[in-house]
């Protein structure tokens, strides 16, 4: 039987109306979800997952900014209008942002030499005297650090200084060792900035025009359209501003180089597309209230934006993501009963999961704020942002699929209207058997 058709069956005996019952299987209304959600533990032990999005969709998509320049034509400056409302762009030149480089890790900094390198802007043995690499270590002063020379005679102290040791070049680049070993250069000045007496934190620091050459190919892929790339950079300029202007006194640093900031990967990742659309924008800001904005993005919000900690990030449909199909949008995963048993073993063997509470916004009434995993010893209540968490999946805003009481459609109706002859019910709708 049709999803359609076995749906009417049940539900006009539900609604006891007599007539022609036509359902959606979309959620139209875009009000919140109050009715609890029940998904027994199915036969299997997997629970089936489908879901919308990719992170956290707040503010900006990147996949939806991708769809409205390729699909919708719309203009970088519509493209930020659309999904920052409220905020207008203004020129806030070219300030020096402060890069906590935690690819680079916390241990002793090593810097390669090369013609050019710099230490507090004094020129250093270069290459030619057989020095191929420097080192800065914490000292058990408070304050003081130790930088160090290598060449074939292995290491030797070099000098010894207050915080912060900077190291410049020439070239305007320097050249470091990450975490994992491997090397990577970054423009402007990198600061090894005592911490602990065992610990450093590194950060680059540059201009932030250059900092974005290296944002937004790391942010959105170099290849997608012009103008999506230049909305790409006004929000991760608009980001960096907000983080700078918020950055409390007397810390070392303003923004980071990962997902928890902003990805920055150093000169490698720069690209001629991004450049461009990062000179083709070059100072354009967001504010709001004379501010930086805080301008989040993601990759997809599944076609509506969730609802930020600002006026200017409010929840919304989004007709552009989805534009151009891809897996952010729409997605399915699976969660094991004894994933579930072995997260929360008090609960004993797992029963059912109840969704108590939702967004109300989009489809199955939106992302999931609240829910709970029942079993045979009790019960654990836990938010939507912790079982995407604990589990992997991408968003939130997601719903069991293969969980239906003995395998019928299950859903809620969410309004209805009437016309002789005739009900017509909106809401959503899982049918296990298709």
């Amino acid at each position: 039987m049709l999803l359609a058709e076995r749906l009417r069956a049940r539900w006009v005996l539900a609604l006891g109306v007599a007539g022609t019952l036509i359902a959606s299987a979309t959620l139209v209304a875009a009000g919140p979800a109050h009715a609890v959600e029940v998904y027994p533990r199915p036969s299997g032990g997997t629970v089936a997952i489908s879901g919308h999005g990719y992170g956290h969709g707040h503010g900006m998509s990147q996949w939806g900014a991708y769809g409205a320049a390729a699909v919708g034509n719309l203009s970088w400056q519509s493209i930020l209008a659309f999904y920052y409302p409220g905020t207008t762009l203004t020129n806030l030149g070219n300030p020096t942002i402060r890069v906590r480089l935690d690819a680079v890790g916390s241990g002793p900094l090593y810097v390669f030499n090369a013609v050019g390198l710099q230490l507090a802007g004094k020129a250093l043995p270069g290459p030619a005297v057989g020095v191929t690499q420097y080192r800065v270590r914490s000292l058990s002063i408070a304050g003081r650090l130790q930088v160090d020379a290598l060449s074939a005679a292995g290491w030797k102290p070099y000098s010894s200084t207050v915080s912060p040791a900077v190291f410049g070049s020439s070239s305007g680049q320097v050249d470091v060792s990450l975490a994992g070993g491997t090397r990577r250069a970054y423009r402007g000045s990198i600061y090894a900035n005592w911490a602990t007496s065992t610990s450093l934190t590194p950060v680059s620091v540059l201009p932030m025009e250059s900092y974005l050459r290296a944002v937004v190919p790391a942010e959105m892929p170099a290849s997608w359209s012009a103008n999506a790339l230049r909305a790409q950079a006004v929000a991760a300029r608009s980001y960096a501003g907000y983080d700078r202007a918020h950055a409390p006194a007397g810390r070392t640093w303003d923004t980071c180089d990962t997902t928890s900031c902003q990805m920055y990967s150093g000169v490698l990742a720069e690209y001629g597309n991004s450049n461009a659309a990062v000179a083709a924008t070059a100072g354009q800001t967001l504010i709001y209230g004379g501010t930086p904005a805080f301008t989040q993005f993601g990759a997809a919000n599944g076609g509506w934006t969730a609802a930020g900690s600002q006026p200017y990030l409010p929840a919304k449909a989004d007709p552009y993501d989805g534009a151009i199909p891809n897996s952010a949008n729409t997605w399915t995963a699976s969660i094991t009963a004894a994933d579930i048993q072995a997260q929360w073993p008090s609960i004993g063997t797992y029963s059912q999961l109840r969704i108590l509470s939702r967004d109300g916004n989009g489809q199955w009434g939106g992302r999931v704020l609240t829910a709970a995993f029942d079993g045979s010893r009790g019960s654990v209540t836990v938010t939507g942002a912790t079982i995407g968490s604990v589990f992997g999946l991408p968003s939130q805003w997601f719903i069991p699929t293969n969980s239906g009481p003995s395998g019928d459609p299950f859903g809620q109706i969410d309004s209805t209207s009437t016309v002789p002859g005739a009900v017509t019910a909106h809401g959503w709708a899982i049918d296990p058997s298709t």
